[in-house]
């Protein structure tokens, strides 16, 4: 996520420096904040009702195949903002049989949905877990939120969109909210018919299976590949697009979304952005995972833009070129954030953080490539002669007494926003990797992580 500067010194002022070791902490902290692991997801079918005309909340249902790694008779996972309206557990060998008891959801910011079953669950046989729920749109732009903007000629008009990186797709639906607790996401959106863009990070899929719901236009996706919760993505909207179907420079469907009337400042984004692509693809010798690639410039985001597998959300002005009035010094700032959130299809998408402890692993790198990829499509922009500039002002950030480590035990919400900050961006870039260094490994690399080593524990 290419945070603003504003969110980085949010987060540098929450992040204070920590004087304990890790394992100390762990003693502390770990029970009252992290999933106690006694059971992970494998999937999700996950049924959202979305209508922008609906300004408070949203609903929405939840399948979640799970599976314990012991026995036990209590499922913990994450609920943030919202009313459960109904539980149901049962074993896929016998689905006819509820096991569900009561539940209890948390008040306190560790956001712990738990689940009692009537009978214990047994070590390594499948479930299912069923929830029906309430959300609440969120009013600071964290999890699923209504945005708006003036559309000439017929006045307001709304949308929806989602942050969910890093703590918030809890606010989303019911879910394992941590970036190790990867699944495959199964999503069917409900949307009123005059919303007629409808995405998220797959493209619709054919066979259809999900029941026509009156008032709603349904739109079911195709099923991920394995992924965190916080790399998804959903818009319901009436933008306009830009697209490669006619001319394609790169192989993979590439499309631009944004407001009806500024398609023509998309255009930077559409080249670049499928130039860029492919020039990663070279670098790391090894294919982009997903069947498409969309960019979406929507006008309140709180971050500069997020790396939604698929769906990628920025914000306006971190997207949109306009000829002729956009400075070079804001194009190549657009052309690095662009090539930001594409270096994340690989550092971060398809190899992840085993927690937030470790958020420099997404950042570092990426921040590293968005000057060194940028450099590979448009050299005469000179970015990593421009690097440089950057490099000194990462000593005068860390030459602060207060300034924290690159790695540092997190696990409160509070504590995992702040870890977004200029050490996980711009010192971790300046260390994590030089010309060469990982060029000709990428493949076998990124192929070990595709065949199951889906985690990366930066703990030195």
């Amino acid at each position: 996520m290419y945070l603003l500067i504003i969110i980085s010194i949010i987060g540098s002022a929450i992040c204070n420096p920590l004087n304990y070791e890790y394992d100390d902490i762990r003693n502390v902290r770990d029970e009252n904040y992290v999933l106690p692991g006694e059971s992970f997801p494998s999937s999700y079918d996950v049924r959202l009702f979305l209508n922008p005309n609906v300004l408070e909340t949203f609903s929405g249902d939840v399948s979640i195949t799970l599976s314990p790694v012991r026995n036990t008779d209590q499922i913990v996972l994450h609920a943030m903002e919202m009313q459960i309206n109904s539980i149901s557990i049962a074993s896929v060998a016998a689905p006819q049989v509820n096991i569900f008891s009561n539940h209890t959801i948390a008040t306190d910011d560790t956001h712990f949905l738990r689940i009692g079953t009537t009978r214990a669950m047994i070590a390594g046989q499948n479930y299912t877990l069923q929830i029906s729920f309430v959300g609440r749109f969120a009013d600071n732009m964290f999890g699923i939120y209504l945005s708006t903007y003036e559309e000439p000629g017929v006045g307001v008009e709304r949308l929806i969109t989602s942050q969910l990186q890093p703590t918030f797709a809890r606010r989303a639906f019911p879910c394992y909210d941590e970036p190790s607790h990867k699944a495959i996401f199964t999503t069917t959106i409900y949307a009123p018919p005059e919303y007629t863009v409808v995405r998220t990070n797959m493209p619709l899929r054919t066979d259809l299976s999900k029941p026509e719901v009156p008032g709603f236009r349904k739109y079911e996706f195709q099923n991920t590949l394995i992924m965190s919760t916080y790399l998804l993505a959903f818009l319901v909207s009436k933008f306009e697009h830009i697209s490669n179907e006619q001319s394609p420079i790169y192989n993979v469907p590439f499309k631009v979304f944004s407001r009806p009337g500024t398609q023509n400042t998309a255009a930077f984004a559409l080249d670049f952005g499928q130039r860029n692509m492919i020039a990663l693809e070279n670098y790391t010798e090894f294919p982009y995972a997903f069947p498409k690639m969309d960019k979406v410039a929507v006008p309140d985001f709180a971050a500069g833009a997020m790396e939604n597998w698929g769906l990628v959300v920025y914000r306006e002005v971190a997207l949109l070129v306009r000829d002729g009035i956009t400075t070079t010094n804001t194009r190549q700032n657009i052309g690095r954030i662009i090539c930001h959130e594409n270096v994340h299809m690989w550092f971060g998408n398809e190899v992840s953080p085993v927690s937030w402890t470790y958020t420099w692993l997404n950042e570092g790198f990426a921040n590293f490539f968005e000057n060194f990829g940028t450099d590979l499509v448009l050299p005469e922009w000179r970015m990593m002669d421009q690097f440089v500039l950057l490099l000194q002002g990462v000593f005068q950030n860390d030459a602060v007494l207060n300034v924290n480590p690159m790695t540092h035990a997190v696990f409160t919400p509070s504590q995992i926003i702040g870890t977004f900050n200029a050490v996980a961006y711009q010192k971790c870039c300046c260390l994590d990797l030089v010309d060469g260094m990982f060029s000709g490994k990428c493949a076998q690399f990124f192929a070990a992580i595709r065949n199951g080593i889906s985690l990366l524990d930066g703990r030195p």
